[in-house]
């Protein structure tokens, strides 16, 4: 539609304070500008000469789409009407995602006409307002950017705090194009080639342009090299958002080969893949690697310029070919482990191969008692088999290197977790004598694991909230020798241990889910209700990180909230 742009966008807030309101005429006295006289095809569809100055140029109806922004990117900043050359040139590489709104506005500020024009400081200061905020400066904003320059900020500081506005990116959205970010330092043809990648990117796997926030996210982490192209795709394959849309395990392998090979594929190819997600041993992870280190994927990032990476999101998290131990007759063990490990993405050790680094960590004896590894091993199959499909792996978030579960003998608690190197390890060590004789230890430990996957990576969980559905008044103590004084508050707490640290509050509850579905059938439970707001705040959280595709719809820790 039609529109004019002297005041449409004044309203909205741009990310410098200091540009306020929309002025009145007469706080535009006095503004050096150009003056021509232009035709212009007015609203109605007729025609009429008018002489045209920098003041009321955001006022003309440029047109709408790609045309009229690169309509008025000419007008603006060259003070002219386009040649049918470069109107083309623009308006194809805006159409094919080869330029952004940040990248053509560069184009036309950093192009030799405009540049050679020889334009002051105010008249550069005015036409950035108008050629990013479609709207004239107000008194104070505009003085405040000339004082930036007269001080000695460069141009360039100045461009990209209204490149990246809000205002502009709503501008943007008002033609129908990418705004996308601008990126001091890196050249326009870098720019603009980062932006159309990540551009691509939230138009296949989501379906829109990226939000101001986001694209700047992806932008600003390829520009400095923090990120790779892999670990992008990975942002956008397993976002909380792709998740959500439902998709089946085809329509995934589907959307992976219009990112990944820029291609539709075969309903054979497409199946083949399906089945391979559906495979025991397999993970969406593990195909998504396929996919992202082929060649085809290489080839897309070299095309956008940017650095590729490698992907092994889902590599194994067991070892298949580790040194075990040397303990005699333990042979039936370390084969037992192994297929345990393999069955949920984990490396098991027992007896020998536990290392003292490990049991150290809280006192531990290293345990060789053949019958209780057995029964412990059996007990930790048994507890992990409710837990849904690929659960294990997305534990470690697909970044840690490995899953490990260690067994050992006594200690000074039944078990423990450390996830302190997150980088490299999700550790869980379990006193076998303990686990065997009561199985919620091994839930309980498992609840640490998920909170540090929910605390990472979910926008669904604050733990001022969590502490608001505490007792008024109520701390932690942080501390394993005392309780709180609340500890006796069957209704904000299922145990004294709850009151140590927030983390084992939330372990606590999990675990006594857990319990209540082992042992309790179909017996129904009445919980206080600051409990039950404890657990499902916790649950809910966990079903906004996790990729729940393959989840039933009641998993076995939530049915203490269904009955």
């Amino acid at each position: 539609m039609n529109k004019k742009f002297i005041t449409l966008l004044a309203t909205v807030l741009f990310v410098s304070s200091c540009m306020g309101m929309a002025v009145s005429a007469d706080e535009t006295e006095g503004i050096e500008a150009s003056s021509e006289v232009e035709t212009y095809v007015l609203e109605d569809g007729s025609e009429e000469p008018i002489q045209v100055t920098d003041e009321i140029r955001a006022d003309i109806n440029y047109g709408t789409g790609v045309d009229g922004f690169v309509q008025r990117c000419y007008e603006i900043a060259l003070n002219r009407q386009p040649d049918p050359a470069g109107l083309s040139n623009w308006k194809n590489m805006l159409l094919l995602n080869q330029a952004c709104g940040v990248s053509v506005a560069f184009g036309f500020v950093y192009s030799p006409e405009f540049q050679n024009a020889g334009f002051d400081n105010e008249v550069y200061v005015t036409k950035m307002y108008n050629l990013f905020l479609g709207r004239e400066p107000d008194a104070g904003g505009k003085q405040y950017w000339i004082d930036k320059l007269n001080g000695g900020e460069s141009r360039e500081e100045i461009f990209a705090g209204f490149a990246n506005s809000v205002e502009f990116y709503n501008l943007c959205n008002s033609y129908g194009i990418v705004s996308g970010t601008y990126i001091k330092g890196i050249g326009m043809e870098r720019n603009a080639n980062i932006n159309g990648f990540v551009t691509r990117l939230y138009n296949l796997c989501l379906f829109r342009n990226g939000d101001m926030g986001g694209q700047s996210m992806w932008v600003s982490g390829l520009a400095n090299g923090t990120i790779t192209g892999a670990e992008v795709a990975h942002g956008f394959i397993f976002s909380n958002e792709f998740i959500n849309l439902g998709y089946s395990n085809y329509d995934f392998v589907a959307t992976l080969y219009m990112a990944f090979f820029d291609r539709e594929g075969s309903i054979d190819e497409i199946t083949s893949w399906s089945i391979e997600i559906n495979s025991k041993y397999s993970t969406k992870e593990r195909v998504f690697d396929g996919f992202a280190n082929s060649q085809e994927f290489t080839n897309i990032c070299n095309s956008y310029g940017i650095v590729k990476g490698k992907s092994d999101y889902g590599k194994p998290c067991y070892a298949t070919n580790r040194d075990h131990g040397n303990v005699d007759g333990f042979e039936y063990l370390y084969e037992l482990e192994d297929t345990i490990g393999a069955k949920y993405d984990v490396t098991i050790y027992i007896a020998d191969e536990v290392p003292y680094k490990v049991l150290n960590m809280c006192n531990m004896d290293a345990c060789f008692d053949f019958n209780v590894i057995k029964k412990a091993l059996i007990a930790i199959d048994e507890a992990y088999a409710v837990y849904p499909e690929g659960f294990f792996k997305q534990l470690t978030y697909g970044r840690v290197e490995r899953f490990s579960i260690y067994i050992s003998g006594s200690g000074d608690a039944a078990a423990f977790t450390n996830y302190s190197d997150y980088a490299s390890e999700r550790l869980i060590c379990y006193d076998a004598y303990s686990i065997t004789n009561y199985a919620g230890t091994i839930d309980h430990e498992i609840s640490h694991c998920i909170e540090q996957v929910v605390l990472y990576n979910s926008d669904s969980f604050d733990e001022d909230e969590w502490n608001a559905m505490n007792p008024d008044g109520f701390e932690y103590m942080n501390s394993y020798s005392g309780r709180s004084p609340y500890a006796d508050n069957e209704d904000y707490f299922v145990s004294e241990y709850c009151t140590t640290y927030i983390e084992e509050d939330r372990a606590e509850l999990f675990e006594t889910a857990m319990v209540y579905y082992w042992y309790s059938s179909e017996q129904a439970i009445n919980l206080p209700d600051p409990i039950e707001a404890k657990l499902s705040y916790y649950f809910n959280a966990i079903r906004e990180t996790f990729d729940t595709s393959s989840w039933s719809i009641v998993e076995p820790w939530e049915e203490i909230l269904n009955r």
